[in-house]
Formats: C-alpha cells, sequence, structure tokens
C-alpha cells in the first residue's frame, strides 16, 4: 500500500535535516581543528647569529628590512635584489667581487624573507615590495641604482622602473620571472578565511625541513654536486627565521597584486637578462620571450647552469654583469 505524500515529505525533511547538522558539525571541526595543532617551530638558530658585520636594519613603512652594503661609498649603486625564497646570502659569491670592482653594493632582505619583517602585517603585493626597494634607497642616501634581480626579484624592479625611471640606471635579470598574468584568485579568497590560514601555516611549518630545503635546490641547479651543506644551511636557517610561515600564507592571499599592469615596453633603460641553459624552473626561452619586448635589452644563456647562475657558476656570472655594466655605464 503506498504512503500518504506527506509521510514521505516527513522523511525527507529529517534526512535534509540530519545533513545538515552533519555539514554543520563538519564545518565547525575544519574550524577548529587548525588551532588544536600547534605550528611547529623553526630551527633552535638565533637570527641575529645570521647578521654580517655589514649588515644593518633599516625602518621602513612596510617593516624593518635588513641591508648588507659593500664597496666604496661614492661607487655606482648597485642594488641586489633576490627571488622567492631568497635572501643577501644568494648573492654571497658576487656582492663582494662587484664591491672591489668600484661599486657601492647594496643588497636586501625583501619583507618575508630572510632576516627581514615576517609575518601578517607587511604588504607583500610586488608593487608594494617595488616601494621598500625606494624605501631602502632614500634611507641609504640613493638617488639612482643599477639593479641586479633574481626571479621574483624581476618583476619587484619592473614596478620599480615603472614607477622611477629618473631612479633605474640599469638593470641585470637572472633568471627572471615577470608576472604578466596572475593566479591564485581562488586560493588567495579562501585563504582569508582564519582557520584555512592557519592550516596552511600549520602545514607549511611541518613540510619545511632542510631536507626539502635540499632537494628544492638540488632541483634548480644544473649540477646537484653544487648544493652543499653551506647552501642548504644558508637558505634554510633565513628562510624560516622569524614568522616565517604567516609571511608565505600572506604572500599567497597578495598573489593576485603581482601582475605587471603596464607594458614593459616602458622601461627603455639598458638591461642584461641572464638566463641558465638548463634552468628547469624558469627556462631560458621565457626569458628570450619576454625580451623582445623591452626597447633596449640582450640576453646571455651561460652553458651548464639552472636556476641559480649566480651561484653555480659565479666566476662567469660576475664578469658578465661587469662587462655589460662597463659597456652602459
Amino acid at each position: 500500500m503506498q504512503k500518504p505524500p506527506q509521510v514521505k515529505r516527513s522523511k525527507l525533511g529529517r534526512y535534509l535535516r540530519l545533513a545538515l547538522l552533519i555539514l554543520l558539525a563538519f564545518v565547525a571541526l575544519l574550524s577548529v581543528l587548525p588551532y588544536l595543532v600547534p605550528v611547529a617551530g623553526g630551527p633552535d638558530v638565533d637570527p641575529a647569529s645570521l647578521v654580517n658585520s655589514y649588515g644593518r636594519f633599516l625602518e621602513t613603512e612596510n617593516g624593518l628590512i635588513y641591508v648588507e652594503e659593500r664597496g666604496p661609498e661614492n661607487g655606482t649603486p648597485l642594488v641586489l635584489v633576490h627571488g622567492f625564497g631568497g635572501s643577501t646570502f644568494s648573492f654571497r659569491l658576487n656582492d663582494a667581487v662587484f664591491a672591489a670592482a668600484g661599486y657601492r653594493v647594496l643588497s636586501l632582505d625583501l619583507p618575508g624573507f630572510g632576516l627581514s619583517e615576517k609575518g601578517t602585517e607587511p604588504d607583500y603585493t610586488h608593487p608594494a615590495q617595488a616601494e621598500t626597494l625606494r624605501a631602502v634607497m632614500d634611507l641609504s642616501g640613493l638617488d639612482r641604482a643599477v639593479f641586479v634581480c633574481h626571479s621574483m626579484g624581476a618583476n619587484v624592479v619592473l614596478h620599480f622602473a615603472h614607477r622611477y625611471p629618473e631612479r633605474t640606471i640599469a638593470i641585470v635579470t637572472v633568471a627572471g620571472a615577470p608576472v604578466f598574468e596572475t593566479g591564485g584568485r581562488i586560493q588567495s579568497f579562501f585563504l582569508r578565511y582564519p582557520p584555512i590560514e592557519r592550516a596552511g601555516k600549520v602545514a607549511l611549518s611541518r613540510l619545511v625541513d632542510s631536507g626539502r630545503v635540499r632537494g628544492l635546490l638540488e632541483s634548480a641547479v644544473a649540477d646537484p654536486v653544487t648544493v652543499d651543506d653551506t647552501m642548504v644551511n644558508g637558505y634554510y636557517l633565513r628562510l624560516t627565521a622569524g614568522d616565517w610561515s604567516s609571511a608565505l600564507v600572506a604572500m599567497t592571499v597578495a598573489r593576485p597584486g603581482n601582475t605587471l599592469d603596464f607594458d614593459i615596453a616602458d622601461v627603455t633603460v639598458p638591461m642584461l637578462l641572464i638566463a641558465g641553459a638548463e634552468d628547469q624552473w624558469v627556462p631560458p626561452s621565457q626569458s628570450l620571450n619576454w625580451a623582445s619586448g623591452l626597447p633596449n635589452a640582450q640576453c646571455e644563456v651561460m652553458p651548464e647552469a639552472g636556476h641559480l647562475p649566480m651561484e653555480e657558476r659565479p666566476s662567469e656570472f660576475n664578469r658578465l654583469v661587469l662587462d655589460f655594466l662597463a659597456s652602459v655605464l
């Protein structure tokens, strides 16, 4: 005998209410669970022990910035800008050579990297990072500068050169990674929800260790033998100094703001684009492609080098940079 329709509707209503209760319980659990798991601490190293004798901190509107300076005060200013996950350590095989050649060399840790301020307070968009460059130059008394920038740093410097062409003498990009179209809007949206943000911090704090940093570095070079303990520890200790997991999550939230919203042909200063022939992260074809949109650029592809040519083949790299600067200054 067929049941009356109202009985069927009543049972359906109970099932829907039960499903809603289960869904609410699941959402509540997801909202609470990330806070029950502590964020893992980094290596037990005092960040102050990583400060070089020629390093100092500058207070900017985008936080406390670590800066290293070498070379004669009256030399042509040469600013070194690292890539994602890098720091002043990335140019340890280059800065002294440039200083000995007579340049006033200034390298910095961008907000969220190295020994500079981390956490959720700084603005990590690349236009804001470009303003941090401007602030560091102002505080250091530099009116104009040549820029040597690696990977992500190239995008930051291009923003700077567009905003301040009168302060940009020339640019050397190394495995440059300009951002012409930014993704990550979905990740950015969800990471604004505090429990998901917290879950991201917890996951990063447990995933990133010296072994994974070694693996990433080995994937970035042409010959893994290049990666030794000094290199691994140098990157790992600076990457994980301070509130680094909060900073990396905040960078993901900020990612949609990194796009170059201007024509790169507007950047008319002399440029040298250096690429590693065996770069698996930013293949040299990418540098060749975007170089075609620049009015005053030349490109050099370094053999037997990957994404870190300034560390893999420092002698050849330093010579390329110094020869280029001698030809344009």
